[in-house]
């Protein structure tokens, strides 16, 4: 699996791409349930000031639970101007065949 180093977050989903240690839809699984558009980078649903209108609502309690996590986890995102940067399993974001 690859992982993406986030910054602008213009080249990464939101819910499937590993920025935060592993996917969110694996870390927050109710919640991923309830997401209006489940393919959204993250820099678009970093752009949304009111988080909720990320979801369709009601959330169930176990939801609104991992909802909790999930906007502490946006807030928590170093964002900047910069470029993501894409890093494969090994490690490096040089590509060589012999490591892949």
């Amino acid at each position: 699996m690859d992982s993406i180093v986030a910054s602008a977050g213009n080249t990464c989903l939101l819910w499937d791409d590993c920025w935060s240690g592993q996917p969110l839809r694996i870390s927050f699984p109710e919640l991923h349930s309830f997401a209006k558009q489940p393919s959204i980078s993250l820099s678009k649903a970093v752009a949304v000031q009111a988080r909720h209108d990320l979801f369709n609502l009601p959330l169930s309690v176990e939801a609104f639970n991992q909802f909790q996590q999930f906007v502490q986890c946006l807030e928590d995102h170093d964002r900047s101007q910069r470029n993501d940067r894409w890093v494969y399993i090994w490690g490096n974001s040089e590509f060589s065949a012999s490591r892949a």
